[in-house]
């Protein structure tokens, strides 16, 4: 009965913050206030520098035990055909995500 009542509390008090960020304050809600402030905040330059290595490293990897499995399966014949296409991992970013990054930078 405990978790219950845990449950209900805790759903009551996320509606009560979801009904109260969408209060106006000017010409936008406190939602849009509270992200802006986020993401204009000094310390999210550090976080996002992380965030993007991570995933650089990632990518990096990927591709490198790719191209290591592809280069061993290559040599086996028949399975040649099959490693060139089932094993072809190539993170991109897409091309409306540069140009918003590219505008972003320029600001």
């Amino acid at each position: 009965m405990l978790n219950l009542m845990f449950f209900i509390k805790t759903l009551i008090v996320t509606f009560l913050i979801v009904a109260l960020l969408q209060v106006h304050v000017g010409s936008s809600t406190l939602e849009d206030h509270a992200s802006r402030f986020i993401r204009t905040s000094p310390i999210m330059s550090p976080i996002q520098a992380a965030a993007e290595s991570g995933a650089r490293a990632v990518r990096q990897s990927t591709n490198w035990i790719s191209a290591q499995v592809n280069k061993k399966w290559k040599g086996s014949g028949q399975r040649k055909e099959q490693a060139e296409r089932a094993l072809n991992f190539d993170f991109k970013r897409s091309e409306s995500y540069e140009k918003s990054r590219s505008t972003q930078d320029e600001e």
